[in-house]
């Protein structure tokens, strides 16, 4: 009932409190269910985005993304950031 009143809807794909966990692809069919009740909102997902997990997150109907373990402790960060927005579109 409140998806009404927000813009935004944060979907974590790791148990918060610390960097560098494993995606948790059960996020998936949350994003999935948010965007199936056709509202107007912002799905963003927080946790394991990397190059790897980005395109299935896309997909299901993420639209935010948060990202940190994989761009800050990437040897290249460049590299890493081309390879996310490359699969944005």
């Amino acid at each position: 009932p409140w998806l009404d009143d927000v813009d935004v809807v944060l979907v974590m794909s790791v148990m918060p409190g610390f960097g560098g966990q494993k995606f948790d692809l059960s996020a998936l069919s949350k994003v999935k269910f948010i965007k199936e009740l056709g509202r107007n909102v912002w799905v963003e997902i927080d946790g394991g985005i990397n190059p790897g997990t980005i395109g299935s997150a896309v997909q299901a109907g993420a639209s935010l993304f948060v990202v940190g373990s994989a761009f800050y402790n990437a040897d290249n960060r460049i590299e890493v950031f081309e390879e996310l927005a490359r699969q944005l579109v």
